[in-house]
């Protein structure tokens, strides 16, 4: 926990724990990408075969 600004110090204690925090969300975003990318390649593979003809059908 970070009870101390920027402005005012930060503890060495306050220092890991905001960049531990920080590692937390870097890789969490990475992970969460990959996994969108991968659902998006499954649902075109799935929908490759679909089609919409001149009459709406």
């Amino acid at each position: 926990f970070v009870e101390n600004s920027y402005l005012a110090g930060l503890t060495p204690a306050e220092f890991f724990f905001h960049a531990m925090g920080g590692r937390e969300g870097l890789i969490d975003t990475a992970v969460k990408t990959a996994e969108t990318g991968y659902i998006q390649r499954r649902l075109i593979k799935a929908m490759e075969s679909v089609m919409v003809c001149y009459d709406g059908t």
